[in-house]
């Protein structure tokens, strides 16, 4: 478990770091992923992160996940955690990065996110052709 934590961490201090250091070319988003939702009330908004925070931690924690199950749900739960700090530091998610005009902004928090839903999608999959 130390090392799903050492993980989560480092994410978290990841994403934190690059945030603090581009904070000046950065969009705030008050919505959730790619705006979505940003003329909801913080209050709902929180209570969803809560949510799926909650869950994540029980994944997590569950004894009949296998190591990459956690590793998955340690990525997700890390990105989760770090855009939540940006919620209760400047109220709302910062956004430092783009690759052009015809994408949204993002974070390693969601980049983090993503890698962690890739990794339980390749899991279902694979167990479901064996």
């Amino acid at each position: 478990m130390f090392m799903f934590l050492l993980i989560i961490f480092a994410i978290i201090l990841a994403d934190q770091g690059t945030k603090i250091l581009l904070f000046e070319q950065a969009v705030l988003n008050s919505g959730i992923a790619f705006g979505a939702f940003n003329s909801k009330p913080a209050l709902i908004l929180g209570l969803i992160g809560a949510g799926i925070l909650g869950v994540m931690v029980l994944q997590i924690t569950h004894r009949d996940q296998n190591k990459t199950s956690r590793l998955g749900y340690s990525f997700i739960l890390a990105g989760l955690m770090s855009n939540l700090v940006d919620r209760v530091r400047v109220g709302a998610v910062i956004d430092p990065f783009t690759l052009g005009d015809w994408l949204p902004f993002f974070n390693l928090a969601d980049l983090a996110i993503l890698t962690g839903l890739g990794i339980l999608t390749l899991i279902h999959f694979r167990k479901r052709s064996v």
